[in-house]
């Protein structure tokens, strides 16, 4: 699993229709993340799973299996974060979004 924090207001993904599109940066993220990760993977029979959070705190859904994922009968062999509430755990992890990237400055 790799959490990835992506900022939906840069260029990069705006290019990619983040401004047209919920969780669309997230989306694009996940996919390079995979396209990066998939062969070394399957060299160590292991799967991989991006849990792109973008930096205004909206996650998509891999990321919140995996918060339910923690909260389940197994989640202690899985999760640090085991019995802690999924409300607490959420705002743990947006709060991890909540990085101030730099300003950006489009031309008028």
């Amino acid at each position: 699993m790799d959490l990835t924090v992506v900022d939906p207001q840069a260029n990069t993904y705006i290019k990619e229709g983040s401004a047209k599109q919920a969780l669309k940066a997230a989306m694009v993220a996940a996919k390079r993340k995979i396209s990066k990760y998939k062969e070394a993977c399957a060299v160590i029979h292991h799967s991989f799973v991006p849990l792109p959070i973008e930096s205004t705190g909206a996650m998509g859904l891999e990321l919140l299996r995996f918060v339910r994922a923690c909260q389940g009968k197994d989640g202690k062999k899985y999760c640090s974060y085991y019995n802690m509430d999924e409300q607490v755990l959420l705002q743990v992890l947006g709060a991890a979004s909540l990085h101030q990237p730099a300003p950006v400055q489009r031309p008028h």
